[in-house]
């Protein structure tokens, strides 16, 4: 067994804590007072962040600041850090170039916000999309005091970026606590991060690279404070506990690792009973808990699944587990850049069992039950990426075939072990399409039980192991500088070029990707354009799409949702003059043809556009209504 863990917190972690812990408090709280207007924010924010840092700060020693990136010169003229520095700059790049194009945050994440600041509290949304509520909102409250202050989702990006650039001293610091060698974390710490659903999102706007790094911290806190036998590392722990579960609702069964790392250090806290109620207080305001509540009080179900999947039937957990290990390691699996993508797409059409795909059709998402994969990865569909997934496989098999390990201590083998009991509780629950991206935060909770065998030590030093790393390292700088979210090089123009001398379905379709996503952030401008700029409240008949590109810019328009409920005289009492409206979704949103619908309101069409918003779907019409 590896001595105790004594390693120091990774650069920024503990003033990124805070950041959030302070966005989130502050944000229920002004919430529950209607009164969610910048200044307030910010200084209850700033208010509730430098009294939990004095608190953590109170009865420790000063000692100089110590963290893993504190030689950075040299530590980056070795090869690993120097790559993993190149791809932080690749992912950084693209996050400055591009706007935003992740999907579910154009579509629900950032729009959540915004009506939430054009309330000036949280409040359940009038809607058909009930995303825009149910969700959990740790992610959310971190981005509403830059949208408020900056009046753009440009800089959102960053959230992930400085989450990237924590995680490696985070894989390290966990793993040397739950057994591994200090080599083989080393090595990890950088490589780890290379994978296809950390890089891609360290300059988007997903919420799963942020979601990954609390589950890590709060274990990182909860061995160190093993050893400190200070009640700020027990609180900070957590508090990271319960980021974790307020970033993504699907990360709640990593609070069974977590309490296993606490359940010792309980003596530390009761020694401490003011300790444990800021650590109370402060968990619950920066947990799922409030949104667990607000569900619960909206729509009679904590999980928000009542409103959010009432046409999901569902199913045994057994079924959920075998079809969410084939996905994840489908998706695990792919290449970065797989171009036989549609021959795959044909072959598993043809021999998937028709009892198995009628039996899960109706139970997962849209989309899942195919088993398909992409030619390109993107941050909506990426899993851990075939580099290091094959790296894992090598390294697990020269462990298991090496050396039997000592005796392992018990409680080091309960928290080795808890991380694939987690795993399971997640699959068997699990029906989502991007099931190796939303299991992110399990990765590198999960490794250690093989990672720390004795043969593990002995892969680093062996030749594929080097050339496979370096392979791994290319795919990922590879899919930075290609990703149609955000390209690196001049996509269109290429592609122009190339269809102008040998025209092919193929360069069709990259084509008509890197269009639509390089118009994604604001594909509904031609709606916007055809409304009068004085028309400050706009209503939005549709379901899941990118309605961020309706409140552009920022400040100066409010959205409302239209649902079958809407009279023409309630329309019109909030101000609603004109109606953007999706052919598609609107009629199952508004209950009605839209024919019907436009008479019911007395509302005349006025413009009527095709607008492409995903790649796999057809063009669809979308309207702009207006009032008579």
């Amino acid at each position: 067994m590896n001595p105790p863990n004594r390693a120091v917190s990774p650069l920024g972690l503990r003033g990124w804590l805070w950041f959030n812990v302070a966005a989130n408090t502050s944000g229920w709280i002004l919430s529950a007072f209607g009164t969610l207007k910048a200044p307030i924010f910010i200084a209850l924010g700033l208010l509730v962040a430098g009294g939990a840092w004095m608190m953590s700060r109170s009865g420790q020693k000063t000692a100089p600041i110590r963290c893993p990136f504190g030689r950075l010169p040299r530590r980056f003229r070795q090869p690993l850090p120097a790559a993993f520095a190149i791809l932080a700059l690749l992912a950084f790049a693209g996050g400055v170039l591009h706007p935003p194009s992740n999907y579910d945050g154009l579509s629900y994440r950032t729009p959540r916000v915004l009506h939430w600041l054009a309330e000036g509290r949280w409040h359940w949304i009038e809607t058909g999309f009930q995303r825009l509520n149910a969700r959990t909102a740790g992610f959310e409250w971190a981005t509403a005091p830059i949208l408020k202050l900056t009046g753009t989702d440009r800089c959102l990006f960053l959230l992930n970026s400085v989450s990237f650039l924590i995680l490696p001293g985070l894989i390290f610091s966990v793993w040397r606590g739950l057994g591994v060698s200090g080599r083989v974390a080393r090595a990890w710490m950088w490589i780890l991060p290379t994978g296809g659903c950390f890089a891609l999102q360290a300059g988007g706007i997903g919420n799963d690279l942020f979601g990954t790094l609390w589950p890590l911290a709060a274990l990182h806190y909860a061995l160190r404070a093993r050893t400190s036998g200070r009640a700020s590392d027990v609180v900070a722990s957590i508090l990271c506990a319960a980021l974790m579960t307020a970033a993504k609702a699907s990360n709640l069964p990593l609070l069974l690792p977590v309490a296993v790392a606490l359940l010792p250090c309980t003596g530390i806290l009761l020694r401490r009973p003011t300790a444990i109620v800021a650590a109370v207080l402060l968990g619950v305001f920066s947990s799922f808990l409030p949104t667990a509540v607000l569900n619960l009080r909206n729509c009679g179900d904590w999980t928000g699944l009542a409103a959010e999947r009432a046409l999901l039937v569902r199913g045994s957990p057994a079924l959920y587990l075998v079809h969410s290990s084939a996905l994840l390691t489908l998706q695990s699996l792919a290449p970065p850049v797989f171009p036989v993508a549609s021959m795959w797409n044909r072959w598993i059409g043809n021999h998937l069992p028709a009892s198995w795909k009628n039996r899960i059709e109706d139970r997962v998402e849209l989309g899942s039950a195919s088993y398909e994969l992409r030619e390109l990865t993107n941050e909506e569909n990426a899993g851990l990426g075939t580099g290091p997934t094959l790296l894992i496989l090598g390294v697990a098999a020269f462990a298991i075939a090496g050396p039997r390990p000592r005796r392992r201590n018990p409680r080091l083998l309960a928290l080795q072990v808890a991380p694939w009991i987690s795993l399971a509780v997640f699959l068997m629950q699990s029906g989502m399409v991007g099931c190796g991206r939303v299991a992110a935060p399990y990765y590198a909770l999960l490794l250690p039980l093989l990672f720390s065998r004795p043969g593990a030590a002995d892969t680093v030093r062996r030749g594929w192991f080097r050339i496979l790393t370096g392979v791994s390292i290319l795919l990922s700088a590879a899919i930075l500088v290609l990703t149609p979210a955000r390209p690196l090089w001049p996509a269109g123009r290429v592609l122009d070029a190339l269809r102008a001398g040998h025209d092919s379905p193929t360069l069709t379709k990259a084509a008509a990707t890197f269009e639509v996503y390089g118009r994604r952030w604001d594909h509904l401008a031609p709606l916007r354009a055809a409304i009068p700029t004085e028309e400050h409240v706009v209503g939005f008949a549709g379901w899941d799409e990118a309605e961020t590109s309706l409140w552009r810019p920022f400040d100066q328009r409010r959205l409302i949702h239209v649902t079958a409920h809407d009279t023409a005289e309630r329309l019109r009492s909030r101000g609603i003059r004109y109606i953007a409206v999706s052919t598609e979704t609107g009629p199952w949103v508004l209950e009605s043809p839209l024919d019907t619908w436009l008479k019911k309101i007395h509302g005349t069409m006025i413009l009527s556009v095709p607008l492409k918003l995903r790649v796999s779907r057809e063009p669809v019409d979308w309207w702009v209504v207006r009032l008579e």
